[in-house]
């Protein structure tokens, strides 16, 4: 479901359940910059993604946003489309005619994630 729009009208952000706030632009695309590829039935459900992939506690980058590629399918099934994790979206993205849209997680909501590397002495 393209729930964009209808989530722009409504103050133009997406509040969680547990408290995190994303800033909404429809018809936006962040290019590059992909943490990973996962898939969703709507926008609200591809943040949500981003939400849990920073409280997986063997993630290394943070999560700042997502892009949400309407209306193109894959491999996570009937009526999901493509959800793009982002580690990093500056500027306002590229404008799009076609239903792609971005969420960008707040900066107070953003976790400071370190990545720990293991050096071996021998």
């Amino acid at each position: 479901m393209d729930d964009c729009l209808q989530l722009e009208a409504n103050g133009g952000t997406y509040k969680a359940q547990t408290g995190e706030v994303m800033n909404i632009t429809c018809f936006s695309e962040f290019d590059f910059f992909d943490l990973e590829l996962n898939y969703a039935f709507d926008l609200r459900t591809c943040g949500n993604h981003c939400l849990d992939y920073n409280r997986n506690p063997q993630s290394t980058r943070a999560c700042v946003g997502v892009t949400f590629d309407f209306g193109k399918p894959g491999a996570g099934g009937v009526n999901q489309s493509q959800c793009w994790l982002k580690y990093e979206m500056e500027g306002s993205g590229s404008n799009r005619t076609v239903p792609v849209h971005s969420m960008k997680l707040q900066k107070q909501f953003i976790p400071n994630l370190v990545t720990c590397l293991r050096f071996s002495s021998s």
